[in-house]
């Protein structure tokens, strides 16, 4: 339970240490006092996110602390899974900062909100009168019933099937758009690796073939020059080689004479020969060179298509055009590992489909059961609020064209209040009274089956008054007995019913407004209640009835 709340530069607190109780708590004040102020400030305790707003002018932050019992409650394991030291009185600490930032503490541990939201869901609810507007909406009836069933694993099962099924769906989807456009790009890229594959091309083929198109295109050329260079070296009239062997000849006699005659005579043997290897070398070039130009047309015609494939696929060499040829490839192939992937996972759907569809079955059947059970306990509750004659009923309808998150049941609550009538939706009949009354039944019946220590009420007991409201103020009081309830009241028989009070008070000057939250004693009790009965000016009589209201409760 909520042992001990502290509010430091708040909106209108400027600080409060509030010490509560066990049983029923009320919290009374004027309208605009400052009563939602302090509900706001449990929740930002709890996790709901804030702005710089709430932080007092002239203040550079604000500071919410809240002291938790958790002695009845099994969270050991919570702590120890979040890193986070755990206690019996467990301190929950918001920091929030006139430039925006935000800090968390769960026992001086830094924590996220969703943490902070998450440990607080196991110990406090708030009921508002929003919450009492949400009552016409199907999903919080849904939530209504499976709240009150015990057993929670079968929309545990359900949900776990259903996300799989979603997940597996999406995974289909995928598979199936990367097939269709895989079949659409397949003709294409089919065509673009016949025209590589085609060409049979090899590595560094662009080079070679470019060097034979330039001795192709020149070989005429070629094939006369060397000609006309093995001529002048030995084969023709006069030739070089003739001529140095003549010089040869000259100086053979001389090398003993001398050792640089002898060289030099042996140099000139070394020029010949060389001259008779390059006579040899261009001759054998003349004959290899071949005067082919239907070699040269289709080299230029290869060349030509090698240089459009490079130039259309961007890529500079064969070697990248043989690496283009590969992807394609894997494109192509691509579309048949697709299909056996889409096969597979719709085998997978089907499977998780059908269990959904199990699931939501035994779902449907839990719901029903729960909502025969609320419907009688609620109108039992409802009886003792006046409404002698309410009927309530769960519509629940299974359709499998529903199946969503949360199974598929379309709920909607019907409800009359009055005898000779046929429930209808609540949505559309029940006046604000009435849902809120509808609603505190439910969720009285409810926290029977929740181990919350902590139920907040602000103003559940809207469009109601007079012996109704009594009557509410005493099934408050028993609801204290097994929780510890807060509850914000404009109602003089619900204050009265609570075991303790407390008053939020507005203080006011030229220049400023504070807010105040004080714990009234007896006396003080009396005087507040009566003030809610009468107004400003206090009458005998309304003292005498608050006195009577709380000596009755």
């Amino acid at each position: 339970m909520l042992q001990r709340l502290l509010i430091s530069h708040y909106a209108l607190l400027d600080h409060l240490e509030m010490d509560l109780n066990p049983g029923l708590t009320t919290v009374t004040g004027e309208t605009g006092a400052g009563k939602s102020i302090l509900l706001g400030a449990i929740g930002l305790i709890l996790g709901q996110r804030a702005d710089t707003s709430v932080v007092s002018e002239g203040h550079d932050k604000c500071i919410i602390e809240g002291y938790f019992d958790l002695s009845k409650l099994d969270l050991e394991s919570y702590f120890e899974a979040n890193d986070i030291d755990y206690a019996q009185v467990c301190i929950f600490r918001r920091e929030i900062s006139k430039q925006g930032k935000s800090r968390a503490f769960i026992n001086d541990t830094p924590v996220t909100l969703p943490i902070l939201k998450e440990l607080g869901g196991y110990l406090v609810e708030i009921q508002t009168q929003h919450t009492n507007l949400m009552m016409r909406q199907s999903e919080v009836q849904r939530d209504l019933l499976d709240s009150f069933h015990s057993e929670t694993s079968v929309l545990a099962n359900y949900s776990n099937a259903y996300e799989k099924a979603q997940e597996v769906q999406r995974a289909l989807q995928k598979a199936e758009n990367a097939l269709r456009n895989a079949v659409k790009e397949r003709d294409f890229n089919q065509f673009q690796l016949k025209e590589i594959e085609i060409l049979q091309l090899k590595e560094g083929e662009e080079i070679s073939l470019e060097q034979e198109i330039k001795e192709l295109s020149q070989a005429e050329e070629i094939k006369t020059q060397f000609n006309i260079v093995a001529e002048g070296l030995s084969e023709g009239e006069l030739n070089v080689g003739s001529l140095i062997a003549q010089l040869y000849q000259g100086v053979k006699g001389f090398d003993s004479i001398n050792s640089e005659y002898a060289n030099f005579k042996q140099r000139l043997k070394s020029v010949s020969l060389e001259i008779e290897d390059l006579a040899n070398d261009a001759v054998r070039i003349a004959e290899k060179t071949d005067l082919n130009p239907q070699r040269l047309f289709d080299a230029n015609d290869r060349f030509e298509k090698i240089q459009h494939l490079l130039r259309k696929h961007q890529v500079s060499k064969c070697s990248e055009l043989l690496e283009v040829a590969e992807q394609l490839n894997a494109y192509i192939s691509s579309t048949a590992a697709l299909e056996t992937q889409i096969e597979t996972l719709k085998s997978e759907w089907a499977q998780l489909q059908k269990a959904c569809i199990d699931w939501a079955k035994k779902l449907h059947e839990q719901r029903k059961e729960a909502a025969a059970h609320m419907a009688e306990k609620s109108v039992l509750v409802l009886k003792r609020l006046n409404m002698m004659y309410s009927q309530v009923v769960f519509d629940i309808d299974f359709n499998l064209d529903y199946l969503g998150p949360f199974g598929a049941d379309q709920i909607t609550l019907l409800f009359t209040a009055n005898p000779g009538t046929l429930p209808q939706p609540a949505g559309e009949i029940a006046s604000g009274g009435e849902l809120s009354r509808l609603n505190f039944a439910f969720r009285s019946i409810i926290s029977e089956k929740k181990l919350l220590p902590t139920l907040i009420y602000d103003e559940a007991d809207t469009g109601i008054s007079g012996e109704v409201a009594a009557k509410m103020g005493q099934l408050f009081r028993e609801l204290g007995q097994r929780h510890q309830i807060l509850c914000i009241t404009h109602l003089p028989q619900v204050a009265a019913a609570g075991n303790h009070q407390w008053e939020v008070i507005k203080r006011q000057d030229a220049n400023s407004s504070r807010s105040e939250v004080n714990k009234l004693n007896a006396s003080e009790r009396v005087t507040s209640i009566a003030k809610m009965l009468s107004g400003s000016e206090m009458t005998d009589a309304a003292l005498s009835h608050a006195r009577h209201l709380l000596e009755g409760s």
